[in-house]
């Protein structure tokens, strides 16, 4: 098992399931506001770089869906201070709404991406 840390915008994760969806356990750093931001993937080369960091009240953040010119917008980001790692259904909504491919959510204890549209339902993109 790999237990290189890996740094996530404010929080640290152990990473040994990188590379799928599923539930990793990280070491709070997270502020007491929500904070996210966009993935976006590079045409050219494929890395995913990230947009700019929003922080928003406890318990909303508007994600500025921000990507550098020639890549596209792929994951959405944001932390649930004090909350679950799972995704509300406005999390769902905005998610479908921009085309996200995934939603990942960190809690203060663990950190989880899911498929940004539901079973049997297709992206509007």
């Amino acid at each position: 098992m790999n237990t290189r840390r890996r740094p996530i915008g404010r929080i640290t994760r152990e990473a040994h399931t990188v590379g799928r969806m599923g539930q990793t356990t990280v070491t709070s750093k997270i502020p007491k506001n929500e904070i996210g931001y966009a993935l976006c993937r590079v045409r050219k080369s494929g890395r995913l770089v990230r947009g700019p960091v929003a922080e928003g009240t406890p318990t909303r953040v508007d994600i500025p869906i921000q990507c550098p010119p020639g890549s596209d917008f792929e994951v959405m980001v944001h932390t649930h201070p004090g909350g679950r790692a799972e995704p509300s259904a406005l999390d769902r909504r905005t998610a479908e709404r921009f085309g996200a491919s995934a939603i990942c959510i960190a809690s203060d204890t663990e950190l989880k991406c899911h498929p940004a549209t539901r079973a049997g339902r297709t992206s509007r993109r």
